[in-house]
């Protein structure tokens, strides 16, 4: 049986594949946090912020495009407190 964070280490892996840079990107916008609107702080990042990474700052056009900015929201979050 393996380690419980295989999976989740897989889709992280999946994400920076798919999306270069991406992790940098998720710091960018949190080091704006500010001057982005304050989101609150039990929000790690908000989706409508994976989306502008998705969409490399374009509208969305597909279903897809807005599940992947959801599950990367949340493997961001996961990836910050993966060891804890």
């Amino acid at each position: 049986m393996g380690d419980i964070y295989d999976r989740p280490r897989q889709n992280l892996d999946c994400l920076s594949r798919s999306y270069p840079g991406v992790w940098k990107q998720v710091e960018a916008f949190r080091e704006q946090r500010k001057e982005l609107g304050s989101w609150p702080s039990w929000c790690f990042m908000p989706v409508a912020l994976a989306e502008k990474i998705v969409g490399k700052g374009l509208p969305l056009q597909t279903a897809e495009q807005y599940m992947h900015a959801t599950f990367l929201a949340a493997v961001a979050a996961w990836r910050s407190t993966q060891g804890i």
